[in-house]
Parts: structure tokens; C-alpha cells; sequence
């Protein structure tokens, strides 16, 4: 289902085009590295895939 939802994102053109040395799908992997990473190595138990799955389809 996730995969679905985000096919068409995922296989845009400009998510592969380079802008200052990084694509846009780097760009938002970093960030998700950044804010939640450090969640991960302390051991906290919460869903964040379930939450980023609901912001990136929210109809904001």
C-alpha cells in the first residue's frame, strides 16, 4: 500500500533532479535521518512510519 501511494512521487522526474549537489529524494531522507533518527537509537517505541505514512498522504 505504501508503495502504491507513493509510486508516482517516487518516479517523478524531479525528485532525481540535482539541486546544490542532492537530489530532492535525498533532501527528505536526510531530514527523516535528522528529526527521527535519534528516536531509533535510543530505543524509543513509537510508530514514526505510521505517522510519516499519515503526513505524506494528508490532503493539508
Amino acid at each position: 500500500m505504501i508503495i502504491r501511494t507513493l509510486q508516482n512521487t517516487l518516479t517523478a522526474e524531479n525528485i532525481k533532479k540535482v539541486e546544490n549537489g542532492e537530489s530532492q529524494l535525498k533532501r527528505v531522507f536526510t531530514k527523516i535521518i535528522d528529526d527521527l533518527g535519534i528516536y531509533y537509537k535510543i530505543g524509543l517505541s513509537t510508530d514514526f512510519t505510521g505517522k510519516l505514512f499519515n503526513e505524506i498522504t494528508s490532503t493539508k
